[in-house]
């Protein structure tokens, strides 16, 4: 008898039994079919290759940092037109340090088109980011000079390295050895102090709004909390805090930090 609950199962006729040998083989048929649509392992190691070696090429590179080394590749080539020879230039040597640095002391003062904030030089994104995390690795390797080409990619990261570290080093000393327009000081940034009287007057503004309560009481909040909090180094209140001695230092007082 059948569970309580289940339904009852028909009973198949003997003329409808399935043929489990017709199904394996119509199984392995598609199986084969399937196969037959898939690579082979030799051509699997050909598209390993041709990939590998799109990849490796110019088109591995994206399109923003591919503008910025062909730019880089001719103010490169363009110093080394000027100014090669005095620098004892050798194509058959290489690029040394050196002349790495020439080149990106060059570009801090000189720069062939205009800039918005009056820079007579190239902006930080070319001096501490494209020449050298891209000079080396990429314009170098391209140009075929000796010592670059054909390096394999472990080999050419470990000979860019000190390139990075030195260059991002003397484009900061640069910077803070030099004033630049925009900046006022030498310095990365120009700070701008926000001083106690600037806050005042500008609370005793917002109490004279009359229509806009609710604006004024969020200016007066806002102000409140920046005064309160903002004691940290960078922020705009931070002469305030120093002032009134509320600088919190880890280092017990008379010991040197």
């Amino acid at each position: 008898m059948p569970r309580r609950g289940a339904a009852a199962q028909p009973e198949r006729p003997a003329s409808e039994e399935v043929d489990v040998e017709a199904l394996l083989r119509e199984a392995e048929a598609a199986e084969a079919a399937a196969q037959a649509t898939l690579p082979t392992l030799e051509q699997e190691r050909v598209i390993i290759k041709a990939a590998e070696a799109l990849a490796g090429s110019e088109a591995g590179v994206p399109a923003k940092s591919r503008a910025v080394v062909l730019r880089l590749e001719s103010k490169w080539l363009d110093f080394l037109e000027k100014h090669g020879v005095e620098y004892s230039w050798d194509k058959s040597v290489g690029p040394s340090m050196e002349m790495a640095k020439h080149f990106q002391t060059w570009g801090f003062f000189h720069r062939t088109n205009f800039s918005t904030v009056g820079l007579d030089g190239m902006g930080d994104s070319w001096g501490q980011l494209a020449v050298p995390y891209l000079l080396p690795k990429y314009v170098f390797v391209k140009l075929g000079y000796t010592g670059w080409a054909e390096l394999a990619t472990d080999a050419l990261h470990a000979k860019c390295r000190p390139f990075v570290a030195e260059l991002r080093e003397n484009w900061k000393r640069l910077k803070v050895t030099h004033v630049r327009a925009g900046t006022g000081n030498g310095r990365e940034m120009k700070k701008e102090r926000w001083c106690d009287g600037m806050m005042f007057r500008a609370q005793d503004r917002c109490m004279e709004e009359l229509l806009r309560v609710n604006r004024a009481v969020t200016r007066l909040t806002v102000l409140g909390f920046v005064k309160v909090t903002c004691s940290r180094s960078g922020a705009f209140a931070r002469d305030w805090a120093d002032r009134a001695e509320k600088q919190v230092s880890a280092a017990p007082v008379g010991r040197p930090v």
